[in-house]
C-alpha cells in the first residue's frame, strides 16, 4: 500500500500543477484556506492571492504548502525550478514525477534521460516507455473505433437458433428459412370469475393483514379496534398533534396507531426511515459503566469519555473511522481531582469541564468549584481560575459556549448556570467565562424557579446571532418540578428571554447537543432523561430545536426506555449516546447507540 505521505505528496504536486489556472484573487477568506489551494493562494492584507514566492524568508519558503511552488536558492525564494535543489532533495517524495536526478544536478524530468531499467519503473510506466533502444514519451491512449451495431434479422438464423425460446415471439421456421413471425390475435381464453375486490377488512388477523405486498403497503393493524384498517401514515409526535390528523388515535404510551412514514422528508420523520444504531455489544468502551460522564467531540474523528465514576478521574476515546475505544489516562498529564455530576464542552480542539462531586481526601465529599481546560491535541490539563467564591460550589450545572462581538473582535464565552449546592439546593445564577481572559463575571441569574439537571445548548439563528439556552430540569414541587420551560441568554445585551413552552412533557437529567450544519443552521437537541414524574419515559426521546422560529420537532427515539443521566457527542454527522443508569434494569451503562441526522450530510457536503 502507498503511505500516507506519498499520497499526500501526489495530491501536492497535483495541485501545484494547476496553479496556474486558479484566480486566488476572487476568492474569499474562507476558500482562500481550503486545502486544494494550499500553496497556490494565501490571505494577506485583507485579500486573497496568488502566492508570491519573492516576499518569502528561508524559514516560510521551505513550509510543506509550499513544497513544488517555491525554492530557497541560497539567497532568495523564487519560484520553483529544479535546478535549484540539491541532490539530496532530487528524489524527494514531493518532487517524483516533476524532477530527476542526472548525475549530479537537478533538472526538470524528461523521459530521454532515464535508463533501460528504470524507464519501465511503475512511477514513469505512465508518461515513459523503452521503444528503439531509448526511453520515449508514451503517446496518449487511442481508443478503438466502435462497431456500428448489427441490425437483427430473422433470416440469419438456422432451424435451430430459430426456434431459441429468445427468437420465438419474433421468428418462426417456414419449412425452409426462418422469416419474420406474423402477429395473430391473442388466443381465446376461458372466461374467469370476477376478482375479489380487495379491501383491508378481508384480513381477519394480524398476520394477514401483512400477508402480501398490496396489504403491507395499503393496511395497517389497529391494536384498538382488533381489525386490519386501511392505511393512514400517521407521524410520531406528541398527543395534541396526533389528534389533529385524521385517521390517527392516541394509543397510551406507544404514541399512535400504525406510525408510518410515508416519504422520509424532514418535516415527516419516522424510525423506519432513520434508525438508532446499537453498540451494546460491539462498541462499549471496557471501562466501569457510570453516569453523568462528562463528553465531548472534535467533532470530526474522535468522541470522548471522562470522569464520573468513584475514586478515579478516567479517560476514553472513540475513533469515529474504526469504531474503537481507546484509554488515554495513562499518557494525559496533570489530570484533574476524580468527580461525579460534572460536565464539559468543547471549542474546537479544546474541552473546558469542572464542577461535580468529589470524593477524594483532597477534595472532600461536597460540591466543586474548580474549572480546568484540556488539549485533545496533547491529551493535557490545565488548570484555569475557579468560580468566585460568590458563586456556590455546585454539581450538574448548564454550560454552554458562544461566540459573540462584545468586543473589537468575536470571542469565545462560557454561560454555567443552575446546578445544585450543599449549601443553597437549587441554583438559578449565572456566570460568564471568558476565555481570552480566563476570567468569571456574575451576569443576571435565570428567570424561573432555581433548578438542577436541566437541559442546555447552543444555537444559531439565520441572520448569525448565537444565542445560550438553558431550560427543564427539577425544581422544587412548590414550583413545578419537573419542568418544561425554555430560556435564551444573549451574551451581547447580558439579558434573559423566556421561550415558548416545550410541546412535550418536562424533562431532567437527560442529556442535549448543538449541531452547526451550515453557516446559516444550526439546531440544538434533547435526548432521553426521565419525564415529569422524574421516572422513564416509554422511549428515549429526541428532540430538535429549531432557533428561527422557536420551535420544536420531535426525532425518531432511540431504542428502549429512557436512560437516566447519559452523556452524548457528535462525530461527523453520527450522534453517540452513551453510559447512563437504565432505571428498569436498575443497571448502569457502558453502551449505547448512534443516529445520523437527518439532512446532515446533505447540510454539510459543500
Amino acid at each position: 500500500m502507498l503511505g500516507g505521505a506519498f499520497v499526500r505528496a501526489v495530491l501536492l504536486v497535483a495541485s501545484v500543477t494547476s496553479a496556474a489556472s486558479v484566480n486566488c484573487n476572487s476568492f474569499g477568506r474562507a476558500k482562500c484556506g481550503w486545502k486544494r489551494y494550499r500553496g497556490t493562494c494565501v490571505w494577506a492584507g485583507g485579500a486573497c492571492g496568488n502566492v508570491n514566492c519573492n516576499a518569502f524568508g528561508r524559514v516560510k519558503c521551505g513550509w510543506r504548502r509550499y513544497r513544488g511552488t517555491c525554492v530557497w536558492t541560497g539567497t532568495a525564494c523564487t519560484d520553483f525550478f529544479c535546478s535549484a535543489l540539491p541532490r539530496s532533495k532530487c528524489n524527494s517524495i514531493f518532487h517524483k514525477g516533476k524532477c530527476l536526478l542526472t548525475g549530479n544536478s537537478c533538472a526538470d524530468f524528461s523521459c530521454g534521460a532515464l535508463s533501460k531499467i528504470k524507464c519501465g519503473w511503475r512511477r514513469y510506466r505512465n508518461k515513459c516507455m523503452y521503444r528503439d533502444a531509448e526511453c520515449v514519451n508514451r503517446p496518449p491512449p487511442t481508443r478503438r473505433p466502435t462497431k456500428a451495431p448489427t441490425v437483427f434479422s430473422c433470416t440469419s438464423l438456422n432451424k435451430v437458433r430459430c426456434g431459441w425460446r429468445k427468437y420465438r415471439n419474433k421468428c418462426t421456421w417456414t419449412g425452409a428459412e426462418c422469416t419474420e413471425r406474423v402477429p395473430t390475435s391473442s388466443p381465446s381464453r376461458k372466461p374467469t370469475s370476477s376478482p375479489t375486490t380487495f379491501a383491508c377488512s378481508n384480513a381477519a388477523t394480524q398476520n394477514a393483514c401483512r400477508r402480501t405486498l398490496q396489504y403491507r403497503n395499503n393496511c395497517q393493524w389497529s391494536s384498538i379496534e382488533k381489525a386490519c384498517k386501511k392505511r393512514n401514515f400517521c407521524v410520531k409526535t406528541f398527543k395534541s398533534n396526533c389528534l389533529k390528523i385524521d385517521g390517527c388515535k392516541w394509543e397510551g404510551g406507544s404514541k399512535t396507531v400504525g406510525s408510518f412514514c410515508a416519504q422520509c422528508t424532514e418535516d415527516d420523520l419516522d424510525s423506519d426511515c432513520y434508525k438508532w444504531t446499537s453498540y451494546r455489544d460491539g462498541l462499549a468502551y471496557p471501562g466501569p459503566a457510570r453516569h453523568h460522564p462528562i463528553t465531548f467531540s472534535d467533532g470530526s474523528n474522535y468522541g470522548y469519555v471522562m470522569a464520573g465514576i468513584a475514586g478515579a478521574f478516567d479517560m476514553w476515546k472513540i475513533d469515529h473511522t474504526t469504531k474503537e475505544w481507546a484509554s488515554i489516562s495513562s499518557t494525559a498529564k496533570n489530570i484533574p481531582p476524580p468527580r461525579e455530576f460534572s460536565y464539559g464542552i468543547a471549542i474546537g480542539k479544546t474541552a473546558y469541564m469542572g464542577f461535580g462531586i468529589g470524593r477524594n481526601d483532597k477534595y472532600a465529599r461536597g460540591g466543586l468549584r474548580d474549572w480546568w481546560s484540556y488539549d485533545m491535541n496533547k491529551n493535557e490539563f490545565t488548570k484555569l481560575a475557579d468560580l468566585p467564591v460568590d458563586g456556590p460550589a455546585r454539581w450538574h450545572p448548564a454550560i454552554v459556549a458562544v461566540e459573540a462581538k462584545r468586543f473589537a473582535a468575536k470571542e469565545w464565552f462560557i454561560i454555567v448556570s443552575c446546578g445544585s449546592s450543599f449549601t443553597d439546593g437549587n441554583l438559578k445564577d449565572t456566570w460568564e467565562y471568558r476565555v481570552k481572559t480566563n476570567t468569571w463575571r456574575k451576569r443576571p441569574d435565570i428567570p424561573g424557579p432555581a433548578r438542577h439537571h436541566p437541559f442546555y445548548f447552543d444555537a444559531i439563528t439565520s441572520s448569525g446571532e448565537h444565542y445560550a439556552y438553558v431550560g427543564f430540569g427539577h425544581a422544587a414541587k412548590s414550583d413545578g418540578y419537573v419542568l418544561r420551560d425554555l430560556y435564551r441568554y444573549d451574551v451581547i445585551s447580558q439579558k434573559w428571554k423566556e421561550m415558548n413552552l416545550f410541546p412535550g412533557e418536562g424533562r431532567v437529567a437527560g442529556t442535549q447537543f448543538s449541531f452547526r450544519y451550515s453557516s446559516t443552521k444550526s439546531r440544538g437537541y434533547v435526548l432521553s432523561g426521565d419525564g415529569d414524574n422524574h421516572g422513564i419515559m416509554a422511549t428515549g426521546e429526541l428532540w430538535e430545536y429549531n432557533p428561527n422560529d422557536d420551535s420544536w420537532k420531535d426525532l425518531p427515539p432511540h431504542p428502549g426506555n429512557s436512560i437516566w443521566a447519559p452523556g452524548s457527542f457528535v462525530v461527523g454527522c453520527d450522534v453517540y449516546l452513551t453510559s447512563g443508569l437504565d432505571r428498569k434494569t436498575k443497571k448502569r451503562l457502558n453502551t449505547g447507540f448512534t443516529f445520523t441526522l437527518p439532512e446532515c450530510e446533505n447540510e454539510t457536503s459543500d
